[in-house]
């Protein structure tokens, strides 16, 4: 990877070389966006528009997004949803680990030909 040019470098160099490098810059943050980003897109009713703007404005004034974009909503939204499902999965995981470990400390049931009296002997 090339050395990248500081302010005082770009304000000295002629306009096609100044395209040319952004051209490269622009390329190389392409190649890490696709590898190191999902791509998510989606489309909901028309009808529901007002409540994805109302959303989206409850969001930004509660500083929970940082712009009023559906971009950011969207962002925001698939995270919440991923984190809430993780959660969801984790503590269902613990209810049953929970209940395995109940059910493995459970005394048998001694029935018929098992069984002993007290009195006998």
């Amino acid at each position: 990877m090339e050395k990248l040019v500081s302010d005082a470098d770009i304000s000295t160099m002629d306009i096609f070389h100044a395209k040319q490098l952004r051209k490269e810059l622009s390329r190389r943050i392409s190649k890490i966006r696709s590898k190191d980003t999902i791509r998510i897109q989606t489309t909901i009713s028309a009808e529901k528009k007002l409540a994805l703007q109302l959303t989206v404005n409850w969001l930004y004034d509660n500083k929970l997004i940082k712009s009023k974009s559906r971009y950011a909503f969207l962002q925001f939204a698939v995270e919440n949803t991923m984190k809430q499902v993780l959660d969801q999965i984790k503590e269902d995981e613990l209810k049953q680990q929970l209940r395995n470990d109940q059910n493995s400390l459970k005394e048998p049931v001694i029935t018929g030909k098992n069984y002993v009296g007290i009195n006998s002997g």
